[in-house]
Parts: structure tokens; sequence; C-alpha cells
């Protein structure tokens, strides 16, 4: 059974035949074959992905607005005005780690 897409020349008989070899080994590797199934990134190394994604102009006005919410909370000795300044502060810190350790780790594979 030969499969062609439109546009594309379908392979030699030779190159078929290589192309059965090279697949035969590569399912022969049991390492890798249990490595491509699950290949699949889990929900927790998409949400990190997604923080690591963060614009640094984004960083920079929550920073700029937990120093703001900061003043107003001391000045007002409001604890609401205390919790949205935690809430706001924690959200930073959790992005700047985030990109951080992201970029940690893209050092270390040297990309």
């Amino acid at each position: 059974m030969e499969v062609a897409t439109m546009g594309e020349p379908s392979l030699s008989p030779r190159e078929r035949q290589i192309l059965t070899e090279i697949e035969a080994d590569l399912r022969n590797d049991t390492g890798l074959d249990r490595r491509l199934r699950n290949m699949r990134p889990g929900r927790l190394r998409c949400v990190f992905q997604a923080l690591c994604r963060v614009p640094v102009s984004v960083l920079v006005l929550l920073a700029a607005c937990s120093f703001g919410l900061l003043s107003v909370g001391v000045q007002v000795r409001s604890a609401t005005a205390l919790g949205v300044f935690a809430l706001v502060w924690a959200t930073t810190v959790v992005l700047l780690l985030a990109r951080g350790v992201h970029g940690l780790v893209e050092r270390r594979r040297g990309r």
C-alpha cells in the first residue's frame, strides 16, 4: 500500500526498505519507545510554561502595584488593603520565580 500526499513523490522500493529497517530498529529500543509513549506534557508542566511566558512588562506592572498597595495598606492600616497587597505580591513572586527557574533550566540545556 502506497501512501503519498498530493504534490509529494512516493518513496522508491529501496527507500521504503530502509525506512522499514529504521522503524524496526526503533521499535526494538524499549527505553525510547517508553519515552515516546509518555511524551505528553503534564498539566503542571503546561501551567509552568504558561507562567514563564508572562511578559516582563506585566511583571513590572505587578511589582509597581504591589508597592503602591503596600504603601496604601500601611497608611490606612486596613486588613483588606494589606490582604490585596499580599495577593498581588504573592502573584508577582510566583511569576518571577517561574521565569527565573525557566531561565536556569534553559541555560543548563544550552539554548
